[in-house]
């Protein structure tokens, strides 16, 4: 348990980029999953992190149909986001209730302060890159679904239930 406000962490920033959220249906894990019921070790975990990371972005580049213009902006973009997944602290420092108030707040700031470092490093590539796609490629990068797409069964609203019928007296 003391990995998980770090775990917590490290999912809010992976779902920044929610257009990165599925691997593409034929990436191939070069690690085999922990079987059944085990808890991967931590060095699993980093590792199986970057091989998701990497093949998220392979398939968000597939979707994103760039053009020749746009492939060293996504190079760019892709390099920097990359080399910040694999030199994310990792283990994390733990942060559980296990650890004294004061350790533990020194590790919360300094993964804060490497997540503050990695955004000031992605951001001047992730707007150039932004700034030559095409509004449906910004919306794919976004994570948007395309505008002919049919919504999610979450995204539609859920029908009005009937209301209970008045006792009769």
């Amino acid at each position: 348990m003391r990995y998980l406000p770090a775990l917590s962490l490290l999912a809010v920033l992976a779902s920044g980029a929610s257009a990165l959220a599925d691997p593409p249906s034929n990436a191939v894990m070069k690690m085999t999953p922990p079987a059944e019921g085990a808890r991967p070790s931590p060095a699993q975990m980093c590792a199986m992190r970057v091989e998701m990371q990497t093949a998220q972005i392979g398939q968000l580049e597939t979707k994103l149909a760039l053009t020749d213009r746009q492939k060293p902006l996504f190079e760019a973009w892709k390099k920097v986001r990359l080399e910040m997944g694999k030199a994310w602290p990792c283990p994390p420092p733990p942060m559980g209730l296990d650890v004294p108030m004061p350790t533990r707040l020194d590790h919360e700031e300094s993964m804060l302060t490497y997540s503050l470092g990695a955004l000031r490093k992605e951001r001047p590539v992730v707007v150039a890159l932004y700034q030559a796609l095409t509004p449906q490629q910004q919306g794919t990068f976004d994570g948007r679904p395309p505008p002919d797409a049919a919504p999610e069964p979450h995204d539609q609203p859920e029908a009005p239930k009937p209301k209970p019928a008045a006792p009769s007296h």
